[in-house]
């Protein structure tokens, strides 16, 4: 059974997180602004299918971010 790898751009701000998803090929397939918190990101995340890597620019959130999805995504 193939993996569908899926790549997720964050651009984390204090209340609203911009997710950005693309195939491997590079296509767009879903975008969503979601609320920055624990319970949303994971649900966010947790709704994804095949392999994830996701991907966020360092800041203040950003340790706390990867502490949060490293466990549930397969690459930061």
């Amino acid at each position: 059974m193939k993996r569908n790898t899926k790549y997720v751009g964050l651009d984390v701000h204090q209340a609203m997180t911009v997710a950005t998803v693309r195939s491997s090929g590079g296509r767009v397939i879903a975008r969503s602004v979601i609320e920055t918190s624990d319970e949303s990101i994971t649900e966010f995340f947790a709704a994804m299918a095949g392999s994830v890597h996701v991907v966020f620019e360092e800041g203040t959130q950003a340790q706390w971010l990867y502490d949060l999805l490293s466990p549930r995504v397969d690459r930061v």
